[in-house]
């Protein structure tokens, strides 16, 4: 089973190929050679946008587990110490880029909204509300005129879930997530090629030119982040991927660059150089459904 029964009807994600509660519990720490590999990526990714002019603000979404340490089981002791801040500590002493683990935000605002789905692995919209709001704190930095969206604007509603850990238990359990929407949405989604998880491609605009342009790779936390920053820029591009790819960033062009990685895969450093590549992604699930 790849569920941890918790608290209160809250579910985890358990043994995954990742190893995510060991992670929490401080059993698997990233190795040395895992630590090298984040050092090498991270300082080839920085070095590379600095010849354009850009910083690399590198979002991590915190797992559940970090969110709801008290909803796990008893027996699953979290530990202060995890992959995510062995990589922190990396991030930070590189120049070039810009850490966000928005997850002091989330724990602040926990009392008062759900910030995670409780049947399902993700966490809520409410959570990647809060997430988009760190990484604008830290962009307005550097350009303060960006619009920042607000709590007001967008529309929050609590609805049953059934995601994807309740959906493996035997029988199915519904839980609650927050979903939430921009009231008054300024963009459009203008492309998405319909490509489903790795590969997928989409293209936000609007008609505010004053704005910078961004592009951001991500992983399935950044599909509930993307319809925020959309708001901020006048063009966004999201692509589905792991890795950095900067052949798109040298086509782009623009003016800001995100990558969105969930806290459980820190544990894998990905490979720039010899993982997959999204037109490679995008050819071969091409093929397999004929289009």
């Amino acid at each position: 089973m790849k569920v941890l029964e918790g608290k209160d009807g809250f579910l985890f994600l358990d043994n995954d190929s990742n190893g995510v509660v060991a992670q929490h519990t401080g059993a698997t720490p990233l190795t040395e050679h895992n630590l090298a590999q984040w050092r090498e990526t991270l300082e080839a990714r920085a070095r590379k946008l600095s010849e354009e002019g850009l910083r690399l603000f590198f979002v991590v979404a915190p797992d559940n587990h970090a969110i709801y340490p008290d909803k796990l089981p008893d027996a699953v002791s979290p530990a202060a110490e995890r992959p995510v801040h062995q990589v922190q500590k990396i991030a930070g002493s590189i120049e070039n880029i810009t850490f966000v683990y928005p997850l002091p935000e989330i724990l602040a605002q926990r009392p008062h909204h759900l910030m995670a789905c409780t049947t399902d692995s993700h966490w809520s919209h409410y959570a990647a509300f809060l997430a988009y709001r760190a990484v604008m704190a830290e962009i307005i930095k550097i350009r303060p005129d960006v619009r920042v969206l607000e709590a007001e604007d967008i529309t929050f509603d609590a609805r049953d879930f059934l995601g994807d850990l309740g959906s493996k238990l035997e029988p199915q359990i519904v839980g609650r997530t927050i979903y939430g929407k921009v009231a008054k949405p300024r963009v459009k989604l203008i492309s998405d090629n319909k490509v489903v998880n790795r590969g997928n491609i989409v293209v936000y605009e609007q008609a505010d030119t004053s704005l910078p342009s961004a592009v951001m790779f991500r992983d399935s936390y950044g599909l509930w982040l993307a319809p925020f920053l959309a708001e901020s820029f006048r063009r966004l591009m999201v692509i589905a991927s792991p890795v950095y790819e900067h052949d798109y960033v040298a086509a782009e062009k623009p003016d800001f660059v995100l990558t969105e990685l969930s806290e459980r895969f820190l544990i894998r450093p990905p490979n720039d150089v010899t993982d997959p590549t999204t037109r490679s992604l995008i050819e071969a699930k091409t093929a397999q459904t004929g289009a």
